[in-house]
């Protein structure tokens, strides 16, 4: 009897979390163990799920139905340490803080926002309490958050403070604000770019981060405005490109040493062509293609510990790894040191993985993608390339040298400072960015038309984002 009672049992949790009640009686059991308090309320979102046809978000309603229990609090109370992570999201247990949490999960904030859109095709991990998921219902109703994804083009698709920096330019041959990741880019709604950029800004400082200041300077860089850079970034940006290649050379002098890379123990191990898949003579025969024979490879090894970005940052922030081969092999990231016309350089090869945005949207062949977004943010061929290395894709580029670090953490009011000026400085090229599409004028003239609606939504959906990251960074 005991173990027909568990089958039993067992049969009707599967019931539960994988199909909604069926029939009149499943109905009754489920609301007689509700307590009297709660019955208007989760009878309420009983009927969204009966009627699917009337509620887009029926199926989540569902889940939230069988989640309840006698001991939880009610939802617009309820403590966020009690509830369950909303949203599946990665690097959690090594993320030191909001920031790092938040840059690490660009795939998982498209597939949010893939959420909001298109409930239907949320991912299964994606889960709400039904008061979340009411704001997030009245959301999607809105006629200006549908019209506004309508405007969609080249984007960022990772847009934050650490990657946009003011590098050389060889086509132009002077100092310029440039994208220096590619990593994300591809086709989607630049109003979703932007609001990550705000979030971006918003993690690191939400009380000083100002939502209407970064509008006004996106908003000058959508219409073609000019904006005077702030004083704290030009001290550190301007200079000419002989002073750049300086302090390039003393980068890699301080990082290399005998024609060998020097990082912490921690960071790299041996090039490995057998943990990694990959011959070391088809990487030298791909360099000597691309940059000439009489380039030299010193030095190449494994990066096993890197978060990620083009750039190369004074101060790093990076979780410890606890298995070298197995992040390797799955990073698959090196480092070569380059001896080119007697200089030494630094270049990064990166396996390229599909953009984050593919859980937005479908996105195109990951080559032809790869090529419209680096001939879109202004890359040649010579800077940035991608090559086919072990039966994948990997892109190889030089290890530029950054001129400001991003202040995460502001022990003084000139450091908060500066990072109010990078906030509107970045906006101020995000928004220049998304102007270069077709539809950027379109867009801009939409926004000025409902400046009011498009301030409200990104507030709106800042708050939720804000829980998402809190809740589950407060329950690691």
């Amino acid at each position: 009897m005991a173990q027909s009672k568990d089958k039993k049992e067992e049969t009707l949790r599967l019931n539960q979390r994988n199909k909604c009640p069926s029939s009149k009686e499943n109905n009754t059991k489920l609301l007689t163990s509700l307590s009297m308090s709660k019955l208007f309320v989760q009878s309420i979102i009983m009927a969204s799920c009966i009627l699917p046809s009337h509620f887009a978000f029926s199926q989540n309603r569902c889940q939230d139905i069988f989640s309840f229990n006698n001991n939880q609090q009610n939802p617009s109370s309820q403590d966020k340490q009690k509830q369950p992570p909303p949203l599946a999201l990665q690097q959690l247990e090594k993320s030191r803080n909001l920031s790092q949490l938040f840059r690490s999960n660009a795939s998982q904030f498209w597939s949010w926002v893939a959420w909001i859109q298109h409930p239907m095709k949320a991912q299964k991990d994606l889960r709400l309490t039904s008061k979340r998921r009411n704001h997030m219902f009245q959301t999607n109703k809105s006629s200006f958050s549908r019209e506004i994804i309508r405007f969609e083009g080249q984007i960022m698709g990772d847009a934050h403070l650490g990657n946009i920096h003011k590098v050389p330019d060889i086509k132009s041959k002077e100092m310029k604000t440039k994208n220096i990741d590619l990593d994300d880019g591809g086709i989607g709604p630049y109003f979703y770019d932007f609001f990550h950029f705000v979030l971006s800004l918003k993690v690191i400082n939400n009380k000083d981060i100002k939502i209407k200041n970064l509008i006004q300077a996106y908003l000058s860089g959508l219409s073609g405005r000019p904006m005077k850079t702030p004083q704290s970034i030009e001290d550190k940006t301007n200079l000419a490109m002989k002073d750049y290649e300086i302090l390039r050379r003393n980068y890699v002098e301080r990082k290399t040493s005998n024609g060998k890379i020097l990082l912490k123990d921690n960071e790299i191990i041996a090039f490995d062509p057998q943990l990694i898949k990959i011959d070391k003579s088809e990487i030298e025969s791909t360099i000597q293609s691309h940059f000439g024979s009489d380039v030299k490879i010193l030095d190449l090894v494994i990066i096993v510990k890197d978060r990620g970005g083009g750039m190369t940052h004074q101060t790093s922030e990076v979780p410890e790894s606890s298995n070298h081969e197995t992040e390797a092999l799955t990073s698959r990231r090196f480092w070569m040191l380059l001896e080119i016309k007697g200089h030494q350089h630094i270049y990064e090869i990166k396996e390229k993985q599909e953009s984050g945005l593919v859980n937005y949207k479908k996105q195109g062949d990951l080559f032809e993608s790869f090529h419209l977004s680096r001939e879109f943010f202004d890359y040649t061929e010579k800077e940035l390339f991608l090559t086919s290395l072990g039966q994948s894709y990997f892109y190889i580029r030089e290890k530029k040298l950054t001129l400001f670090d991003v202040p995460y953490k502001q022990k003084t009011e000139a450091e908060k400072q500066f990072l109010i000026d990078l906030g509107n400085w970045g906006a101020y090229h995000l928004g220049q960015w998304h102007a270069q599409n077709k539809n950027g004028a379109e867009y801009y003239n939409f926004i000025q038309k409902n400046e009011v609606d498009f301030k409200e939504l990104l507030k709106h959906l800042k708050d939720e984002y804000l829980f998402i990251l809190e809740t589950s960074f407060d329950q690691k």
